[in-house]
């Protein structure tokens, strides 16, 4: 089982994951509120800010405070095999 390190400890299930959106835009902020208010969105940011939501095909939406860009390296890395049965740093 391949994970996916969304910063300060978390982790989600790589293959789980459906999409990764930038959390600075007004739209996807108003998912974010709509998902808190539904009981499906996790708080991964360990009280920092959201840099980016996690879209999984659980229909839960994970707040990180690590960038879509780098997140979206990590899941390449780990699809890709480079670091294949290991995980990557918190580092964003």
């Amino acid at each position: 089982m391949t994970t996916l390190k969304i910063g300060h400890g978390n982790i989600v299930i790589a293959h789980r994951v459906l999409a990764i959106e930038e959390a600075t835009k007004e739209s996807v902020r108003r998912i974010m509120r709509k998902e808190q208010d539904e009981n499906r969105l996790v708080d991964g940011t360990a009280g920092h800010k959201t840099h980016s939501l996690i879209f999984m095909n659980s229909g839960h939406v994970v707040a990180s405070a690590i960038r879509k860009k780098t997140l979206i390296r990590r899941f390449k890395e780990n699809h890709n095999g480079k670091k294949e049965g290991k995980n990557h740093t918190d580092s964003g």
